[in-house]
């Protein structure tokens, strides 16, 4: 089906007719980039019809969205396999090195003896069942291997994926680690998990708090949180919050402002100090349990960079994904004039465009168009006035056959930077856009 099939008829009254049900056909069939087409049409016919305009407008907007919905879709898919691949030969690597240590241990101790410890009732009773004279494995490693067993939906996966071969060494690529802080028994204390990457929000267990006594308590906090590294001079809080205050309303201020923020903090923890006062300084208590988003965002980070670095760019895609997860925002959004958060969030703001930039790259030499555009897109939702971006974008609906798409990329290119630097397209811009109109595919460049 194609925008052929869809017949319009402008009469002279300035009606337009057109068949609602094929374009409902289209949509159904998921044939956005045509339906885009045939509704670009209808607004070059009815460019003067006051009452059609707006109503189109409207339904191209939403065709969009479904279009990079679907792209989106797409992209998270690939990631998805990736990650299910990994996991995989992960899991692979992790069984042979059980193996090893359970020969090792043997040979150190052939007639160690099980020690008497709760297991799961199937454990048990192979044990029960196993042979006599046959060598015990050591409870420990009965426990891991009866978690880590493959079973018949992993060997699946592995089939559908195509994982075959030998597995690559990853024990480099991945150090042991846990991606939150595990609690130890019998010992009461908190687990908080701050989210700086958006809307600031903070967890006490599974618990949201939402009960700040202050504005200033919740400023100090994010300040407390985001330069955990070291201490924080007492001086360095009063002359950051209340610089206008003369030094003894200023120490106060931090007193009641501190005790109002540890009484926020003791949701279930009543006996518990969260914010400690050392050697004048305060700081968070370091025995409690704390994961920050930013930290984890740039630990994928790095990871991420090492392992394009190496060449291994399957698992510098799945790092990419897991980091570009994390980032549901400007850094401490709602602090926009900030002086202190100003530098950092456009550091993580930089990182992550380049995060995107590399994905992109990626796809696109992959010639998964689909996902190269959703992450252009996230690139120019930041920055839209990124040249290459936008040609990326032309280049990437060109090959996928939208053409059109790509020509209307050019006209927003544009206008973003006459309306925000007061200039023209650069002349590779410019080429790459008559190349496009003329048809001419196969100058475009990657």
């Amino acid at each position: 089906m194609d925008s052929q099939m869809l017949s319009t008829a402008v009469s002279g009254y300035g009606r337009i007719h057109f068949d609602w049900q094929q374009l409902q056909l289209l949509i159904d069939a998921r044939q956005y980039d045509v339906a885009l087409c045939y509704l670009s049409t209808l607004q070059a016919q009815t460019v003067e019809n006051e009452l059609y305009l707006p109503i189109l407008a409207m339904v191209c907007q939403m065709c969009e969205t479904c279009q990079q919905q679907e792209q989106m879709v797409s992209t998270y898919e690939e990631a998805y396999k990736q990650a299910s691949a990994n996991e995989v030969k992960l899991r692979q690597q992790l069984q042979l090195l059980l193996q090893s240590l359970e020969n090792i241990e043997l040979s150190l101790s052939p007639n160690i003896e099980e020690q008497s410890i709760l297991v799961p009732e199937e454990m048990s009773a192979e044990r029960e069942s196993g042979q006599k004279g046959q060598k015990k494995l050591p409870v420990l490693w009965q426990h891991i291997k009866h978690f880590l067993k493959v079973d018949n939906r992993a060997e699946e996966l592995e089939d559908s994926l195509s994982v075959a071969g030998q597995a690559t060494d990853l024990t480099e690529q991945y150090e042991p680690r846990l991606l939150y802080p595990q609690n130890v028994a019998g010992e009461a204390r908190p687990f908080l998990s701050f989210y700086c990457l958006g809307t600031f929000q903070v967890y006490e267990d599974e618990l949201l708090i939402d009960n700040w006594p202050s504005r200033k308590g919740r400023s100090i906090l994010k300040y407390l949180v985001t330069h955990r590294e070291h201490p924080i001079p007492k001086e360095v809080l009063m002359e950051l919050f209340w610089p206008e205050s003369d030094p003894d309303s200023a120490r106060n201020n931090l007193n009641v402002t501190i005790y109002g923020l540890r009484q926020a903090l003791r949701n279930g923890y009543p006996e518990y100090s969260h914010v400690l006062f050392q050697e004048d300084c305060y700081l968070l208590n370091p025995g409690m349990m704390v994961w920050v988003d930013i930290e984890e965002f740039e630990q994928r980070l790095r990871r991420a960079n090492m392992l394009w670095q190496k060449e291994q760019p399957e698992q510098a895609v799945w790092e990419s994904h897991a980091a570009e997860s994390l980032y549901g925002g400007e850094f401490l959004a709602e602090d926009r004039y900030e002086d202190w958060v100003l530098s950092r969030r456009q550091e993580l703001q930089e990182a992550y465009i380049q995060l995107c930039t590399q994905l992109s790259d990626h796809y696109y030499g992959r010639q998964a168009y689909n996902a190269c555009v959703t992450f252009c897109r996230k690139v120019l939702a930041i920055e839209p006035c990124q040249e290459s971006t936008h040609r990326r974008l032309m280049q990437s609906y060109t090959r996928m056959g939208q053409a059109h798409l790509a020509l209307r990329q050019y006209h927003l290119c544009e206008t973003s930077l006459k309306c925000e630097l007061d200039v023209q397209p650069e002349p590779e811009t410019w080429r790459l856009y008559q190349d496009i109109r003329a048809g001419n595919g196969r100058t475009l460049t990657v």
